[in-house]
């Protein structure tokens, strides 16, 4: 009897640590998978001051970072480079003086990726344009004036609050 027991205590003490050792492994994958190679990746910035006399071909750079999750968004340059190849949304809203006409270019790597226009007004024009566009890494991203017609009068206004022109975007999902 005493034998048997032994037997018994052995074989439990080796499922015991055939279970330990398999939770050991399901943690490391939960670990694994849960620390994802896709980073949360969002930034959110707004004009902390009006625009006046706006040129065309210039970059514009939106200086009041509200948000920039992964730091991807560089404010001083005015630019977003593509931390990670994958799917990214983008909008931008741009608020123009009345009697403004005025062009504005998203470009990814010097190439047209969308567009929005303020033409001839006689008030206050708020316009958006939202892009979702396949980024590769380092792929740079950022919004350009173009056929600004009438530069004496063209203006771009940061707002109460600085939220009247602002420019966003996020990471959907990596490739």
């Amino acid at each position: 009897m005493e034998q048997t027991i032994q037997s018994l205590k052995t074989t439990y003490d080796k499922v015991v640590l055939t279970l330990q050792s398999k939770v050991n492994q399901l943690e490391s994958t939960v670990k694994r998978l849960s620390a994802s190679d896709c980073p949360a990746i969002a930034f959110m910035t707004s004009l902390a001051h009006d625009l006046i006399h706006v040129q065309s071909g210039v970059q514009l750079k939106f200086d009041n970072v509200k948000l920039n999750s992964g730091n991807a968004y560089n404010s001083f340059h005015g630019n977003f480079i593509a931390p990670k190849a994958g799917t990214y949304f983008f909008t931008y809203t741009i608020t123009s003086t009345e009697h403004s006409w005025i062009r504005i270019r998203l470009l990814r790597n010097n190439l047209d990726i969308g567009h929005l226009i303020n033409p001839d007004h006689d008030s206050y024009l708020k316009t958006t344009e939202s892009v979702l566009v396949h980024l590769n890494e380092n792929d740079d991203v950022w919004l350009e004036t173009d056929d600004a017609l009438r530069p004496d009068t063209t203006y771009i206004m940061g707002g109460t609050n600085h939220l009247e022109s602002h420019f966003a975007g996020f990471l959907l999902y990596c490739n």
